[in-house]
């Protein structure tokens, strides 16, 4: 695959539901690696899955700035992702 797109890996809390219980929750740390497709002051938006059937469509994830820990840049290495 071509692409001029950064390869990221964002590192994010994600909101967690339990209903009917008296346990504590917490938000979860949840990670997604993707192709930037739009980064502004309001969100982060991946292509997380490209398809090559002639068909154009991706899988997408569009991820709320206040919920970013953080943005980790990765290289492409062959098969291989490495950051």
């Amino acid at each position: 695959m071509e692409t001029t797109m950064k390869l990221v890996k964002v590192t994010w809390k994600d909101i967690v539901a339990d209903l009917h219980t008296d346990e504590e929750i917490f938000p979860c740390e949840s990670w997604s690696v993707g192709w930037v497709q739009e980064d502004n002051d309001e969100y982060v938006r991946l292509y997380t899955c490209f398809y090559e059937d002639g068909i154009e469509l991706a899988d997408k994830i569009v991820i709320p700035k206040g919920c970013i820990i953080k943005i980790e840049n990765l290289v492409e290495d062959g098969r291989y992702f490495k950051e």
